[in-house]
């Protein structure tokens, strides 16, 4: 009788672990469908730097209202632990949003662009149903794009052809 009590003990401290559980999901030329989301990166050579347009869509449902993007700086730990924070100074991002799709542009200047681990980071925080109300989980997704990787920059940072990426063209025009 005691291992059957043991058991549902053991079992509700594996799940109080994973409580808070964040992850980062990384989205590449070759990963754009992220199953619940698809991405389209899209970037443009301009005088100081590379323009970028990014879409989001949801396969299902909208996408949850306190979901945010933003530029900025994905740094990686030991022992699997990562940092996210947000460029300095501040990239503006301009943000067009609807329930199932958001388009995001911005400029990155060519001296940012050579920074280590320069990102766009979409986050989408978890929800849980709790007596019938939506309340956050204490977790989110990340998903993070590498920005040098979709800006076809070269080795000095200069950006030398645009490129583009959507789920039906997974590879820039110069592939």
């Amino acid at each position: 009788m005691k291992p059957l009590f043991v058991i549902p003990i053991v079992w509700f401290i594996l799940d109080l672990s994973a409580y808070g559980l964040s992850v980062e999901i990384p989205v590449t030329r070759d990963r754009l469908d992220q199953g619940v989301y698809v991405f389209s990166v899209s970037t443009n050579a301009i005088t100081e730097g590379v323009a970028f347009h990014v879409s989001i869509a949801a396969k299902k449902g909208a996408i949850a209202s306190d979901s945010s993007v933003g530029v900025c700086i994905v740094r990686h730990g030991g022992e699997g632990s990562a940092q996210i924070v947000a460029a300095k100074p501040a990239i503006p991002v301009t943000l067009e949003t609807n329930a199932r799709v958001w388009k995001a542009d911005f400029a990155i200047s060519y001296e940012k662009l050579k920074l280590p681990g320069l990102a766009f980071v979409f986050t989408e925080l978890d929800h849980l149903s709790v007596k019938g109300k939506k309340v956050l989980a204490g977790s989110a997704a990340f998903y993070v794009i590498k920005l040098r990787d979709f800006a076809a920059v070269e080795s000095d940072g200069r950006a030398n052809r645009p490129a583009t990426a959507s789920p039906g063209r997974q590879k820039g025009p110069e592939e």
